[in-house]
């Protein structure tokens, strides 16, 4: 028997398509998105809500995998422009990225256990890194760096809006902390109580007859990273720091060095540099800042419609599977039936 030619073209048309079946979840301008990543990530995202007692029905599975496979063809898309634009991320700027990471932790084996939890690799970290400032640099110089925001659109702002650029009272301050390692309510709480505030004290005593600078002094005893910096906490108004702090801060004279005093960190000597009171940011000083919201905003709405409009003109094929069926649930008896089913002769 002779297979025609368009029978053998269709046979070999749907081998292919069942291994791109197999070994993509999408294709996006004849790039392959790969299935087992797709996979790996939506076990391990699925099992981190579950380890919060959050169980995922077949549906909410499916919702999220068919969510990601979005958010994965647009990344794809975005990265594939990113190369029109010649677009190209140096290492060390992504190792930079990596190491400000790894600097808000502690140690490298506490950063090695959150990379474990996640099931994460370094190279991983620095993949994802990669990308995100590729996609970054590609929507700055293809959206943001377009977008141009006139004088009077800065003043209308600013008029319409004052009362976002009203500053309160602010105080700068340094301070000397020293941590309590007893438990609270401890038998030892006590003493230590005592020999912290003597130790306070008597560093108080020595500031105060110039033997030692506070800066000088922060650096030397206090447990605080501020220490670095001679203890300089910067400018801060109300609210931001613990109450018996501020208590503090904001009834000391500038250049007055407070006696110990205790907060929920350990205990305090502090030292007001300076004291700015509450004021309107004039239009000149708050100019930028207004721009850059601004540019910000408009460009939230133009980054949006850049990412849609990209992923329309792709040629995009998705292999993920249906949505599973919701299970049937019988319908309840009516009144109706229920009275049929009463007037039936017993047999």
């Amino acid at each position: 028997m002779k297979i025609s030619l368009l029978v053998l073209l269709s046979l070999f048309l749907l081998q292919g398509c069942k291994k791109d079946k197999d070994k993509f979840i999408a294709k996006v301008n004849g790039e392959g998105i790969d299935r087992a990543n797709f996979e790996k990530i939506t076990d391990q995202r699925l099992k981190q809500i579950e380890k919060f007692g959050r169980k995922t029905t077949p549906t909410q599975a499916y919702t999220f995998k068919s969510s990601l496979m979005e958010n994965l063809i647009k990344e794809t898309v975005l990265l594939q422009e990113a190369k029109k634009f010649d677009i190209s991320i140096k290492d060390e700027v992504v190792n930079e990225k990596l190491e400000a990471i790894k600097a808000r932790y502690p140690n490298k084996e506490d950063f090695d256990k959150i990379l474990k939890q996640q099931e994460l690799t370094e190279k991983d970290l620095f993949d994802m890194f990669k990308k995100q400032l590729t996609i970054e640099e590609l929507l700055k110089k293809a959206v943001t760096d377009k977008i141009i925001i006139d004088e009077a659109k800065i003043k209308n702002y600013y008029d319409t809006n004052k009362a976002q650029f009203d500053i309160p009272l602010q105080v700068q301050a340094s301070h000397i902390l020293l941590k309590a390692s007893e438990a609270k309510d401890s038998p030892k709480a006590a003493a230590e109580d005592k020999t912290l505030k003597a130790k306070l004290s008597s560093i108080r005593a020595d500031i105060i007859s110039k033997k030692i600078t506070f800066e000088a002094a922060a650096k030397e005893h206090s447990a605080c990273p501020s220490k670095e910096k001679g203890g300089d906490l910067g400018l801060f108004s109300k609210g931001r720091m613990v109450k018996e702090f501020e208590d503090v801060a904001f009834s000391s004279k500038p250049e007055e060095i407070s006696q110990p005093f205790k907060t929920p960190f350990g205990y305090h000597l502090l030292k007001v540099t300076k004291k700015e009171a509450a004021r309107t940011k004039p239009y000149e000083e708050a100019k930028e800042e207004i721009k850059t919201r601004l540019i910000r905003q408009e460009g939230s709405e133009e980054t949006k419609k850049f990412i849609d409009d990209l992923a329309q003109k792709a040629k995009t094929v998705r292999f993920l599977e249906k949505a599973p069926e919701e299970p049937k649930t019988e319908a309840p008896a009516t009144d109706e039936t229920d009275k049929k089913d009463e007037t039936k002769e017993p047999q």
